[in-house]
């Protein structure tokens, strides 16, 4: 891009081209032989050519600046402008794609499934974590329980809340009333005590879908 910019010629950079031809290199000698030359002209110059331009002493640095802009190719303007103008423009996007995609980046538990929210959001009685998206695509707590029969054994998972109440859900993964204890799947053993036809009788409370076991 700087080559492309300084209009440097052969981009890009070819290994079996001689530069030299463009930018021949000046030996020792042929500097010397210049500076010598050039010191003879100067001392030979007697019309007054040889004085030196102090005009830009007397000028603010403002003023520099904007005479040596003038001198500058308006091609090559136009070309830094552009490249500025796609940097800030890469910049920018990545600035708000990246802020619009952490606006969104935690759950909560709402109560048979998780929600997305802002992180730097505060509900009460809530945990507020990371966003797991197969979490919160697959995991719902299953409020039917009659629905769950002995083909779902090993697929579907539980988390017992007390001695009379028990949980079900959809999906593998860290309780959502407990993120410190794991669900549990639902096993053979578990299925026939408490799912089953033969299984100790519950109740599914309208209020609360858990499930009430009662002996």
């Amino acid at each position: 891009m700087l080559a492309w910019l300084l209009d440097f010629p052969k981009r890009p950079y070819d290994d079996g081209y001689n530069y030299e031809l463009i930018y021949p290199i000046e030996s020792e000698k042929s500097k010397k032989d210049k500076i010598e030359s050039d010191s003879v002209d100067t001392t030979d110059k007697e019309d007054g050519s040889n004085i030196i331009d102090t005009t830009t002493e007397s000028l603010s640095p403002n003023q520099i600046l904007k005479k040596n802009s003038n001198t500058i190719d308006p091609k090559r303007k136009w070309k830094i402008a552009g490249v500025i103008g796609i940097l800030l423009a890469i910049i920018g996007g990545g600035y708000y794609s990246t802020r619009g995609s952490n606006s969104q980046q935690c759950m909560i538990w709402m109560d048979d499934h998780y929600e997305r929210i802002a992180c730097d959001s505060s509900v009460p009685g809530k945990l507020v974590i990371g966003v797991e998206e197969n979490i919160l695509n697959k995991l719902r707590r299953i409020k039917q329980r009659d629905t769950i029969t002995e083909k779902h054994i090993g697929s579907i998972w539980y988390k017992k809340r007390s001695k009379d109440s028990i949980d079900y859900y959809t999906y593998g993964c860290p309780d959502p009333l407990n993120p410190k204890r794991d669900l549990d799947r639902l096993t053979d053993y578990m299925y026939n005590k408490y799912l089953s036809d033969n299984s100790v009788k519950y109740q599914i409370s309208k209020t609360d879908s858990s499930v009430k076991i009662s002996k």
